[in-house]
């Protein structure tokens, strides 16, 4: 069957954004790495201070200081990353699923137009060749508009089921831009 628009009226609730929010930025973004190479620099430290320790005084005490360190400061960074996270969707009020964008997907040359039902904004409207990425996880998938700028498509939103728009999302996006997580 040939399709040529698929309408998504998008409700996100808490846990849909929280996964979101994690893929992007621990996954897409990478941003766990600094935290692992932070930690991995000074647990080294601390074993090379726990090696010297009969030939340094206090060598044992400044390995427990560096591997104390090296727990807790990505311990911090992670914790203040969940619960901005958790912050965000009570900002937001999307603790319930909540109405907020309609996507409607286009055949060429028409493309992407997102609108607002609770805002005042313009509709945003998207060439298909400006898409940077559309990832599809088991319950959502992604839709990257920009490389800063994603709309998430809950499964069982659109007007038709997730295989017929992923497969539509390939078609016009490129393949190349199509990852299954």
């Amino acid at each position: 069957m040939h399709q040529d628009s698929i309408t998504i009226p998008v409700k996100i609730d808490g846990k849909q954004f929280h996964d979101f929010a994690v893929f992007d930025t621990l996954h897409r973004q990478k941003r766990w790495k600094s935290p692992a190479v932070f930690t991995g620099i000074l647990a080294l430290s601390a074993c090379i201070c726990f090696a010297m320790h009969q030939r340094a005084d206090q060598a044992i005490l400044m390995g427990c200081v560096l591997l104390g360190i090296a727990i807790i400061v990505p311990g911090v960074y992670f914790f203040m990353f969940f619960r901005s996270i958790t912050q965000q969707i009570q900002k937001m009020h999307i603790q319930k699923p909540t109405a907020v964008y309609t996507v409607r997907l286009c055949a060429p040359p028409q493309g992407i137009t997102i609108t607002w039902p609770q805002k005042k904004t313009p509709p945003l409207s998207c060439r298909w060749e400006s898409v940077c990425r559309v990832y599809r996880n088991k319950n959502c998938i992604y839709l990257f508009t920009a490389e800063n700028q994603a709309f998430l498509l809950p499964e069982g939103q659109a007007d038709t089921d997730t295989d017929t728009l992923w497969e539509f999302l390939v078609k016009h996006a490129g393949v190349e831009k199509a990852i299954v997580l």
